[in-house]
């Protein structure tokens, strides 16, 4: 399962398509959904994301101060993981997307059975497909260690599921045709709703993005394995009080909704007031005060060691306060705003340093 995740993050690096089908799992999302993660990349082109990069690099080595000399060396090796990256993905790529047709990939976990573990695993369309379509699936994946996880693969109806979690930690491990029952009971019970948490929180995203997520706060508190009490008591003793505020709140959030649009990031070309995360308070008024708290939580700031610069504390605290969201009836709308917008989600590049990234053709700083 580890390599076919490994297998899978290569996968979805590439996954710079314009494509809108989430709705192939809908039937999967329940009242019972806890999580869901949606990958469409139905039309990659290795060649132009290949060169996005390397043009982005280079942008980014320049406006870092590298010599011309440090640029080519650095270009150069680059250039080289990328062909490694090429030979190894772009068989198995084209062969899945096309001879396989398979243009999309999620990830679900739900709490069908409250006294068991939740489901959780990939899931992938596979619709009319046979045991030897599995078979040379295994066979054209880049990794040969992929065969070692067969027993984790299991064909149901018109899906293919990818899951090694065990189904009750206090039962004895199931064998695999156990594991396959109990996925096929699953999926017999599934009542898909049209109306489901899941799709309205779906709804909120921008249609065109890559990658969507959903993630059903409220019900993943009332698991055993998420609590409240043991989140606050693995902050650290000195942290502020506005902060411990902000986190015991959180747990009003009924659902966080975020999405990355992959092909904007890696062209440079993300609009400012972009929305890419939405969070759901069960009012506008807890919605306000959730607002307030993140304020408040900014300006407490966290413990600091005293060698640090004043400026600095005040700098860091400006630029949290440009990821603020705005508030919308009972829901917090998270935008890229300004020069935020190609950082927040690339984090930070070049050794620690985000202060030049290339964004619709211009650099700022």
């Amino acid at each position: 399962m580890k390599t076919f995740s490994r297998i899978l993050f290569c996968f979805l690096c590439l996954a710079v398509s314009k494509a809108t089908a989430q709705e192939t799992f809908a039937p999967l999302l329940t009242e019972n959904t806890l999580v869901f993660i949606h990958v469409d990349f139905s039309k990659v082109d290795i060649d132009t994301l290949k060169a996005e990069i390397t043009k982005a690099s280079e942008t980014l080595l320049q406006n870092l101060g590298f010599d011309a000399r440090s640029q080519r060396a650095t270009l150069r090796d680059l250039e080289l993981e990328l062909e490694k990256l090429d030979e190894m993905v772009r068989p198995a790529w084209e062969t899945i997307t096309k001879e396989f047709g398979i243009q999309e990939v999620a990830a679900v976990m739900d709490d069908w059975l409250p006294d068991r573990l939740p489901f959780r695993g990939w899931v992938i369309p596979w619709k009319e497909r046979t045991e030897q379509d599995l078979q040379k699936l295994f066979s054209i994946l880049p990794d040969p260690e992929i065969n070692a996880y067969e027993n984790d693969f299991f064909s149901i109806g018109d899906f293919l599921f990818i899951t090694d979690d065990p189904v009750n930690p206090f039962e004895e491990p199931l064998d695999f045709d156990s594991r396959k029952q109990f996925i096929a009971d699953w999926v017999k019970t599934v009542a898909a709703s049209k109306d489901s948490p899941v799709l309205r929180a779906l709804q909120s995203l921008n249609k065109s993005d890559e990658i969507k997520a959903v993630f059903m706060v409220t019900k993943l508190f009332k698991m055993e394995v998420y609590k409240m009490e043991d989140i606050l008591d693995s902050l650290p003793p000195d942290t502020p009080i506005q902060i411990q505020k902000l986190v015991e709140f959180a747990e009003k959030i009924e659902w966080i909704a975020a999405s990355l649009p992959v092909s904007e990031i890696l062209s440079g070309t993300i609009e400012s007031n972009r929305q890419w995360v939405t969070a759901k308070l069960p009012n506008a008024a807890d919605a306000r005060k959730l607002r307030e708290l993140m304020v408040d939580a900014i300006d407490a700031g966290v413990p600091i060691p005293d060698d640090i610069p004043p400026l600095v504390v005040e700098f860091m605290k400006g630029y949290l306060r440009t990821f603020l969201p705005d508030v919308e009836e009972d829901k917090l709308i998270f935008r890229l705003k300004g020069s935020n917008k190609a950082r927040t989600i690339l984090g930070t590049l070049g050794g620690g340093s985000d202060a030049f990234i290339p964004v619709s053709g211009q650099n700022i700083p």
